[in-house]
């Protein structure tokens, strides 16, 4: 069976890092992304089981690059987890509308990503 996959898109790359060492201890291999118009093209490229998305990037946001993956009928299939270090309730609500499946706020700690991910995870069995 292929290693599941993720997409961790964050323009620091000590948060990238943080989550990838979360990711591998769940299983998964990552890949990475720097900002929402680079998160487009992996989601294509790799197919991932799961993106791990910063809302603010430069280029394009996370929420943009949401809104694009989820109306793309090869990617909307592929659950984003959303990352906000603003109190902006309007951007997580945005980024719900487009189609972000969870959030979490930044700082955030490991156990929290990975509890996100196994919820997800269970969403996505509950699918199949």
């Amino acid at each position: 069976m292929d290693k599941k996959k993720a997409l961790i898109v964050d323009d620091e790359k000590v948060i990238r890092k943080i989550i990838k060492v979360t990711l591998q201890q769940l299983g998964y291999e990552s890949i990475e992304a720097v900002d929402g118009a680079d998160s487009i093209e992996k989601a294509l490229e790799h197919n991932p089981h799961i993106i791990i998305m910063d809302i603010m990037m430069p280029k394009m946001d996370g929420i943009e690059a949401t809104l694009r993956i989820k109306n793309d009928s090869r990617t909307k299939h592929i659950p984003i987890i959303m990352l906000t270090a603003v109190l902006d309730s309007q951007a997580v609500l945005q980024s719900y509308d487009y189609g972000a499946d969870h959030y979490l706020n930044k700082p955030f700690t490991r156990e929290q990503l990975s509890k996100a991910i196994k919820i997800i995870e269970k969403m996505k069995a509950r699918e199949l």
